[in-house]
């Protein structure tokens, strides 16, 4: 008997989809989500589901039997109920605690709606860090789905079968977790052949293609129920409704594959168990260039749900100011936290319709707690004798028992300098990299530390680069010497504040960038850029958590180029960044590192990496940003709430080993 392929498939059920609006759920129940369940009922196919709790009750609300119907299904081994949590939030962007709260009541839905303990999670919007196993493996899932089509564009060396047959997959700790997957390019075959795009014998020829790559295990559909029979209206190509029914059109795809001998359409679960004796490939599905990996093309990148959309910034401010406030107060009571998981759902952060987008701005308003007001500054008389300032035109060096600092005033207060008194090492951590240091003409150019830069579409540039009049006096209260000064750009002046305290932390801050930022652009700041003399490049890293106390390690060898913030398009401007969920992230090598830190209360900003080779030598930037433009971005004011404004501010230590 010849070698059988397994089908299996899992249709994301989601009442939250951003462009769908709350008085049109019932027509979703009705055209998409019964006639999932006739498929299974009335044609003994084998279906997987997946559906969010917060979903769940919203079908409750409007269609109570349709639960009950699913609980049946599910009861006779007809459907197999995949979990998620309660809302669809991004892990690798939120709090480990909040993580674990979103399983938890998501499974607390589950086995009060439908008397299940479910082993197998869909990752949200396939959004994934290593952080994430040990959240599923600590809330008794087994067994994960990932996308494979983006993870392996950055592991060429993985072969077509690997994604064609369950893995395994890496997290912390030594952790792991059985991964079924779902495969961009297969769903979405299916549904052009579900729209009627594409003949029946393409999409076959397709699946034959398949086969002859070695397929033991064929995630046929893994994606969106809302498309067939409804649009949700997020695109102006989407395919148009014909006269015959798009789930009629299925159930004769699911017919031909389940009367074909090489085919066996089958559970999720079932395909994971027959092929449990197949050789395993153990996974790390991030890299170095894609640290937090996503579905799909990589315009989906992580980007999408953390700085672009009507103002995610803003709104991600305020739910790490509630997060901050339930921490602070000890907060146990689980509806606080379902609350907060709802804020942090992926779906406000898209193409989130203006009704819902209003109604999300008032309920986020309501509940994020206000920042206190700064404190007036206490100036000292004089400068404190552990501080030796050195100025001119062209530079202002300050000195301290711990580190020396030297700014350019010529250059917006931009780091020329910064570097421990006790290393041994002659040359500065950090600076600005002068022209010709390399000699190479295509890096020909100065490159800055501490500075900021604002691209707007087909206009100028905005940086903080002119030239300046610093003030410099001592701040009584917080202990720090201070250097600031106002900055004109072509956008209007912002204030720039440079603080160096005792211990060598290094604090810079800005004021007025929040009006700057009104408008489709791109921001980065707290740019660091290392010197290529002080840091090995053979053990250089960069290390940040991204949604678990775990940190996300990665070396950068000296070999790869990496630039998360490298353009994709003329509409998105970068394809990666890291959340630093533990708010520092680090880079440097064995022996010296530069921590930059920063408040995700204050302004939940993003870190990317660049990273080249440049002849022998390598140039390293980590930096920090405030804004991207995507397909999601909207003009709206930065700051949805009035009574929330966002604070521009970040640290740098130097950390010697």
């Amino acid at each position: 008997m010849s070698q059988v392929t397994y089908l299996y498939n899992v249709f994301h059920l989601n009442l939250a989809f951003s462009s769908i609006e709350e008085d049109a759920r019932k027509d979703v129940v009705e055209k998409c989500y019964w006639p999932l369940l006739d498929l299974a009922n009335n044609n003994n196919l084998p279906i997987g589901l997946e559906a969010t709790g917060f979903t769940l009750e919203e079908i409750e609300r409007i269609s109570p039997q349709w639960i009950k119907k699913l609980a049946d299904l599910i009861k006779a081994g007809k459907v197999e109920f995949i979990g998620s949590g309660y809302s669809q939030l991004i892990g690798p962007t939120v709090p480990p605690k909040v993580n674990s709260y979103n399983l938890t009541i998501g499974d607390m839905i589950y086995q009060s709606m439908l008397g299940i303990k479910p082993t197998i999670a869909l990752v949200n919007e396939q959004a994934f860090s290593p952080g994430m196993v040990d959240h599923y493996i600590q809330h008794g899932y087994d067994t994960i789905i990932m996308d494979w089509a983006e993870p392996a564009s950055h592991h060429p060396h993985w072969t077509p079968d690997i994604g064609l047959a369950p893995q395994i997959v890496r997290g912390h700790d030594g952790n792991e977790i059985n991964i079924l997957w779902s495969n961009a390019l297969i769903f979405q075959q299916f549904q052009r052949i579900a729209h009627d795009q594409i003949t029946p014998d393409a999409y076959f020829h397709y699946l034959e293609k398949l086969l002859a790559q070695g397929a033991r295990a064929i995630p046929l559909y893994t994606s969106d129920a809302e498309i067939f029979d409804y649009r949700p209206g997020r695109f102006s190509n989407e395919a148009l409704l014909s006269s015959q029914s798009e789930w009629a059109r299925i159930e004769a795809i699911f017919d031909v594959l389940n009367n074909d001998d090489r085919f066996k359409l089958v559970l999720p679960s079932d395909a994971l168990s027959a092929t449990k004796n197949l050789p395993k490939h153990h996974l790390k599905l991030e890299s170095n260039s894609s640290p937090i990996t996503v579905k799909k093309q990589r315009k989906y990148n992580v980007n999408r749900w953390s700085l672009t959309g009507r103002n995610d910034l803003a709104i991600n401010t305020g739910c790490w100011r509630i997060y901050q406030n339930l921490i602070e107060t000890n907060e146990a009571d689980l509806g606080q936290w379902k609350t907060l998981c709802y804020l942090w759902s992926s779906d406000f952060r898209t193409h989130i319709t203006d009704a819902r987008w209003q109604s999300y701005r008032k309920k986020l308003g309501a509940l994020t707690p206000s920042l206190p007001r700064q404190k007036t500054i206490n100036i000292s008389e004089g400068i404190p004798d552990g501080f030796v300032i050195h100025q001119d035109n062209y530079a202002i060096t300050i000195k301290n028992q711990a580190v020396t600092l030297t700014l350019s005033p010529k250059r917006g207060l931009a780091i020329d300098a910064f570097k421990r008194n006790d290393d041994s090492q002659p040359h500065p951590w950090m600076g600005t990299i002068p022209h010709g240091f390399y000699d190479d003409i295509a890096w020909g150019a100065d490159f800055y530390s501490g500075h900021l830069t604002i691209d707007r579409p087909g206009q100028h540039k905005i940086t903080d680069l002119g030239p300046t009049k610093p003030q410099i006096y001592f701040d009584q209260d917080q202990q720090c010497l201070v250097v600031t000064s106002t900055i004109e750009t072509n956008a209007g002046p912002i204030v720039k504040h440079v603080q160096l305290f005792e211990d060598g932390k290094l604090t810079i801050g800005y004021e007025g960038l929040k009006k700057l930022l009104n408008q489709q652009c791109i921001c980065h700041l707290g740019q660091t850029t290392l010197n290529p003399l002080v840091f090995n490049k053979d053990t250089l890293f960069f290390s940040c958590a991204n949604g678990h106390k775990n940190e996300d390690t990665h070396y950068l060898e000296g070999k790869e180029t990496i630039s998360h913030a490298g353009r994709l398009s003329l509409l998105v401007s970068a394809n990666t960044a890291m959340a630093a969920t533990n708010q520092c992230i680090l880079i440097g090598d064995e022996k010296r590192q530069i921590a930059l830190s920063f408040q995700k209360a204050d302004a939940a900003l993003m870190a990317m990496i660049h990273y080249d080779t440049v002849k022998d030598g390598y140039f390293a930037r980590l930096l920090l940003s405030a804004s991207e433009i995507d397909d999601t971005r909207k003009s709206e004011k930065i700051d949805p709430l009035e009574e929330m404004p966002l604070i521009f501010s970040y640290s740098v230590d130097l950390i010697k080993k």
